[in-house]
């Protein structure tokens, strides 16, 4: 009579499941909250946390943003856009991978990067992922990618490159950090 429960839904099991199928990134997500390791592949948020653990004190997300502004405006640009790829080359490809771990992390405030990218590590995980339809930001780190199909299901690639790699297509190069523009 007063309407509290007028709009619980009940799912069962095979909702959830079907859900979590449609939406790799959140199904890496709730495993790796679950204790799981899924193999080859990583939410940002997992590798994030990792990457922190490694210096005292953590580095911020800010120290990878830093006079960089114009390429997280176009990196932030091309992930509103449709499905595409796009290369982004640092020094080293974990200063890369941690670039668009902040832009991400930055562009959706609060809400972590849960659901901002699924870095993905082996053809095997890739294949499974990427047949998946709908939107998921995808960062093989692992070579001959099959990009073509990803971008059928309409997902975006983001490639992260050291410089010793050879780099194609549409490619944000990420200048040294700014010291003087951080307030860091």
């Amino acid at each position: 009579a007063e309407g509290v429960f007028a709009d619980v839904q009940v799912l069962d099991a095979d909702d959830v499941e079907g859900w979590l199928q449609a939406t790799p990134t959140v199904h890496h997500w709730i495993s790796e909250h679950l204790g799981r390791k899924p193999r080859d592949a990583q939410t940002l948020d997992q590798w994030w946390d990792r990457f922190q653990a490694r210096t005292s004190p953590p580095l911020p997300p800010e120290l990878f943003l830093t006079g960089r502004e114009g390429e997280r405006a176009e990196l932030s640009e091309f992930l509103q856009g449709p499905a595409g790829v796009i290369t982004v080359r640092a020094p080293w490809r974990d200063e890369a991978i941690a670039f668009v771990a902040a832009t991400l992390g930055a562009s959706q405030g609060d809400g972590g990067l849960a659901e901002a990218g699924l870095i993905v590590a082996s053809a095997e995980v890739w294949d499974r992922v990427v047949a998946q339809p709908g939107f998921v930001t995808l960062l093989p780190v692992f070579a001959d990618s099959n990009i073509a199909l990803a971008l059928e299901q309409e997902h975006h690639i983001i490639l992260p490159i050291g410089q010793d790699q050879v780099a194609s297509g549409t490619t944000i190069e990420l200048p040294r950090p700014d010291r003087q523009g951080s307030g860091l």
